[in-house]
């Protein structure tokens, strides 16, 4: 699709009125309203999130921006550990309501300008086309969200070029003739993904190449910060995923995973220096293929393997420090009360 010369866009989608209770499985009023796209069917729709559960604090927060982004001029950014349901949640959420969502895994050598456009080789020619940004305010007739995950590995230069869009003015677009991208003021957002706060950085050594964005960048966002889901939780989200595994060992993953959570973040010493912080967390993403892999390779006991183990390997373990890899396994052990 190539782009006239100076043209305005504003992204003109139809939007629509969803019940927040039948819609979002919420305990709310019948009368309580949130609005999304009306296609369901829309290309940049996300596909749904299998077993995801909301919890109602995420989602009262995460709906309460979504219905203000255009009066407070807010991003929304997400903080937490990994596999805790960042990126997932806004996936479901955009599922649920027909929003069509544009993702981008922020990089190092990242430029403002590929937000912005991309070239596609049209008849011998490379052509610029928009990019995720303009197409999430609305230039392709599909307004949404625009999700960046670990904006922090970029360099903060880099998305000083969101302050302006942000704050809902319009978007010049010099590669493609000088258009001008006006957002849609309901269905635009901007929503990043980080495990470190934005202009906080890396202060526990956990994750190699995150920088401090500046101030000024982090004050444009709401932060909602995102943990693991409760044991319960997991335990019904594990049963939905492998109902055939036994309850007994669906719970005892779900300990196992609580146990070495605490020692990763640090949070279970009383001195830092004590030896004993993991540098790897059991998430909620990798305790599902535990659970999975444990069923699936549950022939390996025929031949003496405990397939409790072996499924712990590939969903954690390797590629992991052989102290790593002891430490954990002795968690397990000792939750489950058996050797290897």
């Amino acid at each position: 699709m190539t782009q006239a010369a100076n043209q305005q866009s504003s992204g003109h989608a139809q939007v629509a009125q969803y019940s927040v209770k039948q819609t979002l499985s919420q305990d709310a009023p019948e009368a309580m309203m949130i609005h999304g796209g009306a296609d369901p069917n829309g290309l940049y729709v996300p596909p749904v999130v299998p077993h995801y559960v909301f919890t109602r604090e995420f989602l009262r927060e995460l709906a309460g921006w979504w219905q203000s982004k255009h009066i407070v001029f807010q991003g929304l950014s997400l903080v937490g550990p990994p596999g805790s349901g960042k990126t997932k949640g806004v996936t479901q959420f955009c599922h649920a309501l027909n929003i069509p969502m544009y993702e981008v895994n922020a990089e190092d050598g990242m430029e403002f300008k590929d937000l912005v456009v991309h070239h596609e080789n049209v008849g011998g020619q490379w052509v610029a086309q928009y990019g995720p940004l303009p197409l999430a305010m609305g230039a392709g007739g599909q307004p949404g969200i625009l999700l960046i995950n670990e904006p922090n590995v970029a360099r903060p230069s880099v998305l000083t070029g969101l302050y302006e869009v942000i704050e809902g003015r319009p978007l010049l677009i010099p590669e493609i003739g000088g258009q001008v991208v006006r957002s849609n003021p309901e269905m635009f957002g901007i929503v990043v993904t980080a495990n470190t706060g934005l202009s906080q950085g890396d202060n526990m050594g956990l994750y190699p190449g995150v920088q401090s964005q500046s101030i000024a960048f982090a004050d444009r966002f709401w932060t909602i910060e995102t943990d693991y889901p409760a044991p319960e939780i997991e335990e019904a989200i594990l049963e939905a995923v492998v109902p055939q595994l036994d309850e007994t060992i669906r719970k005892t993953m779900v300990s196992v995973a609580n146990q070495i959570r605490p020692l990763f973040m640090g949070a279970a010493m009383a001195d830092a220096s004590v030896a004993g912080r993991l540098d790897v967390t059991l998430s909620t993403r990798s305790l599902v293929s535990w659970a999975h892999g444990t069923w699936l390779y549950r022939g390996a006991v025929n031949e003496g393997i405990n397939p409790v183990f072996l499924a712990l390997d590939g969903a954690l373990l390797r590629g992991q420090s052989p102290e790593t890899r002891e430490a954990v396994t002795e968690i397990v052990r000792n939750v489950f009360g058996e050797d290897k």
